[in-house]
């Protein structure tokens, strides 16, 4: 089972523990993993989080192959990359920003005097300088870092601030993508790293997790935001086909299972008389056919497990697991934040200004990180036949080392060893 185990990591205060990484079939590092320490890539002139994540991704695999696994067994590692927000930390992104030939990468400031913004032409964010369009959402903006001991820099090398790359400027951005930012020794051409996270979209509002202000803010019309979303959804395509010729895979290609996972038992007959419904055309269930991601369930939105480190419905998470899974399947955790060791030292938690440093994560999940069942690292065999309603709402399926129940009518799940 733990082949198939899944973890969106992070340890914003280091590296993250390899030796619990690697006991995952597929770990994913966060951008913000490795952000403050000894380490931490926001404390190097420029900041270098690219390099750091393959760093991370090396230690991960040299675990995982000292633990004893080989060939397929060996964990495999995705890293983030954002083919919306061009984040200057990222060292490919910060050397197109500087480079003059690369400006129509880039979306631009273009405010309107009258929009009511409190800054600079009347934008609702700081320009610093800069006439490409940035916010400062999970930013250390504001910072300056000693740069050859001669003087302040700014800490990203340029204004630091989350840039959006302008898709409409065509083949040349979309090849960049291809070339360099997913390419190279840092990125799927390293032995490393088997995928990615592409976080974040563009669509007619403009882009996702960024100030609200940023079509406004940008001077687009309707047809231009348009443009930029047609041109984000045609390079994500290119670059994901490449990602795949490559051999490796990415979020967000996995498969669902459309369940509730703050409220996994409000309709859990419904949903397996779905997930378990054979299609007439293949005759087997459509989902087995796809490479599944199936989450645990949460507490709440915001919240995966309780203080106590317990999930809150792990044996029914699993039960489903099995109930619907085909050969390509991952259960795990999606983000649940930076979790890995406590608070940054010096970590300000009601951080709003410049020069100060955030902390990203709440302190009552510190004690008990990610907890990790024991079945998960159990053996289930392998399926005979595909879940079956052997009741109305108890799902069923035999595997050969164990039979599987879910009984939705209580909520209660039965592993049988055979």
């Amino acid at each position: 089972m733990g082949r198939s185990a899944f973890l969106m990591a992070c340890n914003n205060t280091g590296y993250f523990t390899n030796e619990f990484a690697e006991k995952w079939g597929i770990v994913d590092y966060d951008w913000s993993n490795t952000a403050y320490g000894a380490d931490g890539w926001t404390e190097a002139v420029p900041q270098d989080c690219q390099h750091k994540l393959q760093i991370q991704a090396s230690q991960t695999k040299a675990a995982s192959k000292a633990s004893g696994k080989t060939g397929n067994n060996v964990t495999k590692v995705f890293v983030y990359r954002n083919m919306v927000k061009a984040l200057p930390w990222y060292a490919s992104v910060r050397d197109k920003l500087v480079d003059p030939q690369y400006s129509g990468f880039f979306l631009k400031f273009k405010c309107n005097a009258s929009s009511g913004g409190k800054y600079e032409g009347g934008c609702h964010v700081p320009t610093q300088g800069t006439p490409f369009y940035h916010d400062q959402e999970q930013t250390a903006h504001g910072r300056t870092c000693p740069l050859n001991m001669t003087g302040p820099s700014p800490c990203c090398g340029v204004p630091c601030g989350e840039y959006l790359f302008d898709h409409r400027n065509g083949s040349m951005l979309q090849q960049w993508f291809i070339d360099e930012f997913v390419s190279g020794p840092d990125g799927i051409d390293s032995p490393d790293i088997d995928g990615f996270y592409f976080d974040d979209g563009y669509y007619s509002t403009g882009a996702t997790e960024e100030d609200p202000y940023n079509v406004e803010d940008c001077g687009l019309s309707r047809e231009e935001v348009q443009a930029v979303s047609d041109g984000w959804a045609a390079n994500a395509e290119a670059v994901g086909k490449h990602v795949l010729a490559k051999g490796g895979f990415a979020m967000p290609y996995f498969e669902g299972t459309g369940i509730n996972n703050t409220d996994p038992k409000a309709n859990c007959a419904e949903d397996l008389r779905r997930l378990c419904s054979v299609n007439p055309v293949t005759g087997v269930p459509n989902v087995t056919k796809q490479a599944l991601l199936h989450p645990f369930s949460r507490q709440n939105h915001t919240e995966l497990w309780s203080v106590n480190g317990t999930l809150p419905y792990f044996e029914q998470d699993l039960a489903t697991f099995l109930l619907v899974r085909g050969p390509y399947a991952w259960l795990g955790y999606e983000w649940s934040g930076c979790t890995d060791s406590g608070y940054p030292t010096g970590c300000d938690k009601h951080c709003l200004q410049d020069d100060c440093k955030p902390c990203r994560f709440p302190v009552s999940r510190d004690a008990n990180p990610f907890p990790r069942p024991a079945a998960m690292d159990d053996d289930y065999g392998t399926p005979v036949g595909y879940c079956k309603e052997a009741a109305p709402g108890v799902f069923r399926r035999e595997w050969t080392k164990a039979d599987v129940e879910l009984d939705c009518n209580t909520y209660a799940a039965r592993f049988i060893a055979v």
